[in-house]
Order: C-alpha cells, then structure tokens, then sequence
C-alpha cells in the first residue's frame, strides 16, 4: 500500500512546496496592472504689447498742412503651439515579500486522486483540507531558513520543505516525504532552484536543474502580476506564479507537476493553488488534481 499513499504524498508535496514558494491555484478575480500617471502638460504663457506705428506729416510753405494719416496698428503676435506633455516612463510593479507567520494555515481542498494500484480516479471528500505548519525560521549567514510541514485529512502522509529566504530569490533547498509508519524519502536540492525572486515582479526564471544521489529534476518559474484574489473571506493583492517541476527520485519516482498559485506578498504564502501531477510510482501510471483555497491563516 506504500504506492497509492506515495501519489497522495506527492500531490501534498505540490501543495505545500508551491504553497509556501510557487504553487497552483484558480483566481477570484483580476484587475489591470497600475501605470504611473503621466507629466502635467506645460503651457507657457507669452504677453504681447503691439505698438502703434505713428507717421510725421510733411510741410509745404505754398499750401496747409495735410491732416495725418491714419495710424497703423502693429500686427498681433502670434502665441506659440503649446508644449507637448512629457509621459513619464511606466515603473515596473514590484513587492516586498513578507516571512510567513509561524503557525497553522487551513486550505480547503478538492480535486481526484488517482492510485497506481487501482487506476481509479478519487474525489477529494467534502470538507478535506490541507494544512501547513511554519513550524521554524532560523536566521543563517545566506538568508533565514524557514520550515513548513504540510498534511492532509485523508491521507497518513507528512511532507516537510524548507526554503531559504534570500537577499534576492527564495530557494528550496530540502524536501523530506514521510508515510507514517512505512517509509521516509528526502530531497536535497543542489544547486537550490528559485522558487520565488525578491522583491517579487514580473519574470521568466531560465530554466533550473538539480541532482544528487537522493533525487534529480528541472524547473520552469513564470511569475506575473499583480492582481486581485479573494480567500478568506478577505481580498488580497497576489501575484500568479505558474511553475512546471519534473522529479525523478531513487529510481521509483517519475513525476511532472504542473502548478499555479496566487501568491500574497504580504502573507508570504499562496491564498490558492492550482495543481495537476502525472508520471509513474515503481512503474505504474497515476496522475491527480488538487485545487485549495485558503481557509484560516495565523
């Protein structure tokens, strides 16, 4: 039975990695990025005062004086075109990222499971969640390490992932999948891939790569923004990370996961996640589906 729990380990894996650095999940809802506004327009004033060009008359000693001609006025100056409004240039959207709180966050949780034994697609039960403890942060000469374990109501499976929070990036550096009771597996990822840049923007991370003796994989990063999401029963101002992670570990794991999340910067945690994974456990096919929407947090 190690099988069907290691696909739901995996899925939970996808939750609580992305969850807590680039994960999947369905918008609330949108909004356009901001522009700056543009300059004022400049418009110079220019004062005129025409003045009146007066003629002498001539004087003849045989006849009387000629009345004066009529004065000419001189010809209003024009007012030049007004000056063109400067349009500052747009300043790319850009956010602080926040240390999760330690703590507990709740996630309702959907979507179908599918066992490599069975082969049978199975729903998420109404009401299933999961739940991921920040249960440490250690402060390091590179950054300051954060923990997060994450389990879920159905499954007997307990994935534990730390990231550290750099000056420029977040990196995942180790992912230890447990089935209580059963068997254990870790993943140390060398080099670290960036599962998020500082502050966070609008990127394409080139693709990364990581191997070792305990696991190998690649991963795509795409993050856009910002917008709005709604969870909780609060707005949040997010931005979509969409990431694309291919695992293979010792020999028995093959598996593509395909998430996006929306992530707030100001809770430091995803509010939703949107996940599917496919691939092979000791050879058989299995794929699943998990979709979350942020319930509690600290």
């Amino acid at each position: 039975m190690i099988a069907p729990r290691l696909s739901r380990g995996l899925c939970l894996l996808v939750g609580l990695g992305l969850l807590a650095g680039a994960c999947s999940p369905k918008p609330a809802a949108t909004t356009t990025p901001t522009q700056s506004p543009s300059a004022g327009a400049v418009s110079p004033t220019v004062t005129a005062s025409p003045t009146a060009i007066a003629t002498t008359p001539s004087v003849s000693p045989t006849r009387a004086s000629a009345p004066s001609p009529t004065t000419k006025p001189s010809p209003t100056p024009s007012r030049p075109a007004p000056a063109t409004p400067a349009t500052a240039p747009s300043t790319p959207a850009v956010a602080a990222v926040s240390l999760p709180k330690l703590g507990t966050y709740v996630y309702d949780l959907a979507g179908t499971t599918q066992s490599p034994l069975l082969g049978i697609a199975q729903p998420y039960q109404a009401g299933a969640t999961l739940t991921i403890d920040v249960d440490e942060t250690n402060p390091q000469a590179g950054g300051t390490e954060v923990g997060f374990r994450g389990t879920t109501s159905q499954d007997q499976v307990q994935t534990t992932t730390k990231q550290v929070y750099q000056g420029s990036r977040v990196v995942l550096t180790l992912t230890n999948l447990t089935f209580l009771g059963l068997a254990s597996y870790d993943c140390s990822y060398v080099p670290p891939p960036e599962v998020l840049p500082i502050p966070l923007q609008a990127v394409t991370v080139p693709a990364q790569s990581w191997s070792g003796t305990q696991c190998a994989g690649s991963l795509q990063l795409t993050v856009q923004g910002p917008e709005t999401a709604t969870a909780a029963g609060q707005p949040w101002s997010v931005w979509r990370v969409h990431s694309v992670a291919h695992y293979v570990a010792q020999s028995s794991v093959d598996v593509t996961l395909d998430t996006t999340s929306l992530f707030s910067p100001a809770l430091g945690m995803a509010v939703s996640s949107d996940s599917t994974t496919s691939g092979k456990v000791a050879g058989s096919p299995f794929s699943s589906h998990q979709v979350t929407s942020l319930r509690s947090h600290p």
